[in-house]
């Protein structure tokens, strides 16, 4: 009897120094070992290859398939968290503050669903195009065992190669919050299943190229839902369904780019009351476009490349206040550009290209500091003037309006847009001088001024910004002397059209080669013409008297008094209106008062 109450004291007491000498969760252990060989982890020295920043997990024991080792400590592994000794967080991903572990490979074990204390599985990549750590490729199914893992919170497994469907398993992850699968070769569509996941909060499932299938209808039952994201998934089961509008939590929207997603927005679609971003270009939308009538939080609408013949852009958008972008383009639209939209001070990016856009431009655009892009191109009926107000766009970067029907001259207060590396106005009717305002726009990349009814010679400042590769003068009636500085643009262009429809002096070739054609040098000082009773005192360099240059005239000027304008004027004639006794200058397009 003795001896068996020893023995009952001395087994409890061995029991619980293995745990302790353990110090790790046996399913626990089983489950990373079981990921760490799967996917490729470095095993023996030296290491060529698997895992990046691994040491620590090459060092630890993984001999035993079953059985931690003495001393076990897995929450000391990088990327790897504990609560209470278990398990609770893997972060494998070069999403990871450095260094972070990557560069894996092979496929997902079905011992994962032996972290049942799991919250947070994250072997994502990074979207950024620039990252200086190797990416993750995991191939093969999802395990359906991850519903063992009924504590996750949030799954990323963004930019690796599994496929198959999503296992129904994992729609049973009732706490689940986040679930990034995009970037995959995943097929099979959305499950109604998706009702499951209540607590979600975003769902990512964008390039999924061959995903296909479409929004269920169950996606009400999502009602925490911000984020939804299925673009390039090969989405052809449309339409959007009307039960979408009932997920009020909704902020973004992206489905862009599936080409075969037909049908209309269903109009629930205009009351998402903290709806911020609607991405679905390139799609087959129709019918109505939405009103967002009652989305007071959007700023982004993208609806370009969608099936909207005949359609007008909705006059409702322009109480959208907080609203960066408008995208339109190609999608049939007619109508004008509602003046109201000149209200929308906070647009950043306005672009309808491609369309039957008729009218002129708001003049109220320019109250929008932080325009960045502006494309109205190839909307052969959008006329009027380009105006001088939106010379406060300081941010703009590009500036489209090829192919329109604009008039009157290019504003010289463009010379503002320091930021600018598109300018293309070709195939318009703009007129006068073109101003040389592209001296300030030092990382101007593409020039298109062809096929207008310009006057005068080419620019000279189209020579100071470095970046400058792609110009197109063509068809503008250009013609006289080439200025020195544009043997700069000899060196440096790559595609260009300089002599076609002008007539230069020379052709841009014989410039390039021999300096044909080029500029007389300018004298040092630039001649002053005085006057003296009427007459003047001096004359110019090419023996002309005050013909060019700087006059200087001491006494008063009398411009006689016109009771019609002057005929055939030039950008900057000048005459005295005896009917209004006003001064009024000839801007290339029309008479203006200067007072």
């Amino acid at each position: 009897m003795k001896h068996l109450i020893s023995f009952l004291f001395i087994v409890p007491c061995l029991i619980f120094s293995a745990d302790l000498y353990s110090q790790c969760d046996t399913d626990d252990y089983r489950g990373l070992r079981a990921l760490y060989l799967s996917t490729n982890g470095p095993i023996g020295s030296p290491v060529t290859n698997g895992w990046d920043n691994a040491a620590d997990w090459q060092a630890f024991d993984w001999s035993s398939p079953t059985t931690p080792p003495p001393g076990c400590d897995l929450c000391s592994l990088n990327g790897i968290t504990c609560t209470s000794g278990r398990v609770t967080q893997i972060h494998l991903s070069n999403t990871m503050p450095e260094p972070p572990i990557t560069d894996l490979s092979g496929s997902l074990p079905i011992e994962i669903g032996l972290l049942t204390e799991l919250t947070n599985f994250n072997i994502g990549n990074s979207t950024q195009s620039i990252n200086p750590w190797p990416k993750n490729n995991v191939s093969g199914a999802i395990p359906a065992e991850f519903e063992d893992c009924t504590q996750l919170l949030q799954i990323g497994m963004n930019g690796n190669d599994l496929s198959g469907t999503i296992p129904d398993e994992i729609y049973n992850l009732s706490n689940l919050t986040h679930l990034n699968l995009s970037a995959n070769e995943l097929t099979g569509g959305l499950s109604n299943l998706v009702s499951g996941l209540t607590k979600l909060i975003s769902l990512s499932l964008g390039y999924n190229t061959t995903f296909g299938g479409g929004i269920p209808t169950t996606i009400d039952a999502l009602t925490n839902l911000r984020v939804l994201n299925m673009e390039n998934c090969g989405l052809n089961a449309g339409p959007i369904p009307n039960q979408l509008g009932s997920c009020d939590s909704l902020v973004q929207f992206i489905i862009r780019n599936n080409p075969d997603y037909s049908g209309e927005i269903p109009a629930s679609m205009n009351s998402l009351p903290i709806l911020e971003v609607f991405w679905g270009n390139n799609c087959d939308f129709n019918g109505n476009i939405p009103t967002f009538s009652d989305c007071p939080e959007l700023r982004r609408i993208h609806l370009s490349q969608n099936d909207y013949p005949g359609k007008s852009l909705p006059t409702s958008w322009a109480s959208l206040s907080n609203l960066t972008l408008i995208g339109a383009g190609s999608c049939g639209l007619t109508g004008v550009i509602p003046p109201t939209f000149g209200n929308l001070n906070n647009l950043e990016q306005f672009s309808i290209p491609n369309n039957n856009i008729s009218g002129m431009l708001p003049t109220g655009f320019s109250m929008s500091s932080g325009m960045k892009i502006f494309n109205v191109e190839n909307n052969p009926a959008l006329t009027g003037n380009l105006h001088s107000g939106y010379d406060s766009w300081t941010q703009l970067t590009r500036f489209n309006a090829n192919g329109c029907n604009f008039i009157g001259t290019v504003p010289s207060s463009y010379s503002n847009w320091t930021n600018c590396t598109y300018f293309e106005i070709g195939g318009n009717a703009l007129s006068g001088d073109v101003p040389d305002i592209f001296g300030n726009m030092t990382n101007l990349f593409i020039v298109h001024l062809d096929s207008n009814n310009f006057i005068g010679s080419m620019p000279s400042s189209l020579a100071s910004p470095d970046s400058l590769k792609h110009l197109f003068i063509q068809e503008c009636g250009l013609t006289g002397c080439f200025a020195d500085t544009l043997q700069y643009l000899c060196g440096t262009l790559e595609t260009y059209n300089i002599d076609t429809g002008n007539d230069f002096d020379a052709t841009w070739a014989n410039f390039c080669m021999s300096g044909d054609g080029a500029c007389p040098p300018q004298s040092a000082n630039p001649v002053v013409c005085t006057f003296s009773n009427g007459l003047p005192v001096n004359m110019d360099v090419h023996g002309n008297a005050c013909v060019h240059g700087m006059i200087n005239v001491a006494e008063a000027v009398h411009i006689t008094p016109l009771t019609t304008p002057p005929s055939d004027p030039e950008a900057g004639t000048l005459y005295f209106d005896a009917n209004t006794a006003k001064l009024r200058v000839w801007d290339g397009g029309q008479w203006r008062d200067c007072w």
